[in-house]
């Protein structure tokens, strides 16, 4: 009985193993994957928190299924371990905007900026501008320019400022998390009480595409 006890328990620490470095090893790739679309904003976030709750309760049921002689080297390699394993998630997702930002820049060729950066000035000419209310124009993400799709999916999508110096956002919902998007000019960037928080990078005549990580 525990010659098969111990046979299992070894398979279900491997998997454990391999359950824990699989959650490492997303949390440094889950950058690209919003960055390409290929997941949300939300589900970018969420992952990094699931990838953390794999590790610790991994570590845990591993510790578990340990053999109890010399437990207390391996539970200081356990430890250990864990703590490598936290510390590169956390990382990675301290680090994520910046990589969304440089994977993005990857993603999207030069000819698909100009094209957008034509489609944002089109568009804040034909949308009505809120100046006097200091808001933001009420427009449904299903019609944004097929271009924008390079910027994000609709469900990450915010708002857009029109006017001479329109501007599209998308990310999260919230005042808190990472905001990117498209804009005309800088005035928004003046406008903001920290400007230099913002990361912006020139993708046209006049044009920015920036990450703000608020």
């Amino acid at each position: 009985m525990k010659a098969v006890f111990g046979l299992y328990a070894s398979r279900l620490r491997a998997v454990v193993l391999l359950l824990a470095g699989s959650a490492v090893v997303w949390s440094l790739a889950a950058a690209w994957f919003s960055a390409h679309r290929i997941i949300g904003y939300g589900l970018e976030m969420d992952s990094y928190c699931l990838s953390c709750a794999i590790v610790i309760c991994g570590s845990f049921v591993y510790a578990y299924l340990t053999p109890k002689p010399c437990a207390g080297v391996k539970s200081a390699v356990i430890i250990v371990t864990t703590i490598c394993r936290l510390l590169l998630v956390v990382t990675s997702c301290g680090h994520s905007d910046g990589a969304f930002m440089n994977w993005k820049m990857r993603q999207v060729s030069s000819d698909e900026w100009q094209t957008m950066t034509a489609d944002l000035k089109a568009l804040g000419k034909e949308i009505p501008e809120f100046t006097a209310l200091n808001t933001y124009s009420t427009v449904e993400a299903s019609r944004l320019p097929k271009s924008f799709d390079n910027l994000g999916n609709h469900a990450d999508f915010c708002f857009f400022y029109s006017g001479n110096e329109p501007c599209v956002i998308y990310g999260s919902h919230g005042a808190e998390g990472r905001h990117w998007g498209l804009m005309i000019g800088t005035e928004h960037f003046r406008d903001r009480e920290h400007p230099e928080v913002v990361n912006r990078i020139r993708v046209g005549d006049n044009c920015y595409f920036f990450v703000d990580p608020n």
